[in-house]
């Protein structure tokens, strides 16, 4: 018998700081947390190759920002809840269950897509390096070797949220999130799961420990990916660009198989299920079973080996 699961801390609340009846969240933070560290980190490498000027820094930062911010959401949209909506299309833009000040109550926008919103934010630095004539790959490496920094702010708020947590386990990382998806013990695979891990069976229903996805992220997508880039990939390469391509694959190939451990979003399930156990998206049962997420980051392994590599050759060329 287990007894070693975790519980997720009841002093994490997913709001940080509550203004009247507006809640600014820490998943909300994250995201300002995440801007100002990748935006710091990346003025310090660039102090040591200064290509462009500290405005044209700043005016690129924003242009990212914007398109990563409207990537992700569109994303989101698109590929995790276009029937949703499709149905409530106001609420892509629309933060209130209501009209404020007349009963309409502040609940956010919910819902983005890392993939997306990087997609966003290179169409953003594309468009402002065109404009000014500065080359797009110089500019994708300075930032692509410190994004995994902010980006393990937006994962620590996926956490503070109790949101995006991983598929049910035995293993003494299991956590249970308070408000986490319960199984019914009508399946035999449950009753054996409770049983292993000393948790008793009350009611038709047990709320199981899921692994803390998020953390293993922040962690591993996080700051392993961004020393990895920053004091082992950046050093040794050998043309503009394949920082870069280098993190599309370094990203891509961690989340690929992080998402075997983390529950696929309710709505989309499986995008392919070759395996057994498409059922019960709640546990991990096949190497067969791919996800949303899976899916996308495949798409991005891909393009960053064949962008290595082109890079690689063009370099050789003049070289």
């Amino acid at each position: 018998m287990n007894l070693l699961y975790m519980l997720y801390p009841s002093w994490l609340s997913p709001v940080m700081i509550q203004l009247g009846s507006f809640p600014i969240r820490w998943y909300s933070m994250g995201y300002v947390f995440a801007f100002i560290t990748t935006y710091i980190l990346a003025k310090q490498i660039h102090k040591k190759d200064p290509f462009i000027t500290e405005q044209q820094m700043s005016d690129m930062f924003v242009n990212a920002i914007v398109g990563l911010l409207i990537g992700a959401r569109l994303f989101y949209v698109v590929f995790y809840n276009l029937e949703y909506f499709l149905d409530n299309p106001l609420s892509i833009i629309w933060p209130f269950d209501g009209i404020p000040f007349f009963g309409g109550k502040f609940i956010g926008i919910e819902g983005l897509s890392y993939h997306g919103g990087a997609i966003g934010a290179m169409v953003g630095l594309i468009l402002y390096a065109r404009k000014h004539k500065i080359e797009f790959f110089r500019i994708a490496d300075l930032w692509s070797a410190v994004i995994p920094f902010g980006y393990t702010f937006g994962r620590l708020g996926n956490f503070a949220n109790a949101e995006l947590y991983g598929k049910a386990t035995t293993s003494s990382l299991g956590m249970i999130f308070p408000d986490a998806k319960l199984f019914s013990i009508k399946y035999g695979w449950v009753r054996d799961m409770a049983q292993d891990i000393g948790i008793e069976l009350t009611g038709a229903y047990v709320n199981l420990p899921r692994h803390p996805s998020q953390l293993y992220e922040a962690l591993f997508e996080g700051i392993v990916l961004g020393l990895i880039l920053l004091f082992v990939i950046k050093p040794r390469v050998k043309a503009p660009g394949q920082v870069f391509a280098s993190y599309l694959i370094g990203y891509s190939v961690v989340r690929f198989f992080i998402e075997y451990l983390r529950e696929p979003d309710e709505q989309v399930g499986y995008i392919l299920a070759f395996g057994d156990g498409a059922e019960t998206p709640g546990v991990f049962v096949s190497f067969l079973n791919f996800s949303m997420g899976q899916g996308l980051s495949f798409v991005m392994i891909l393009i960053g080996f064949i962008l290595y590599y082109i890079l690689g050759r063009r370099a050789t060329k003049v070289g």
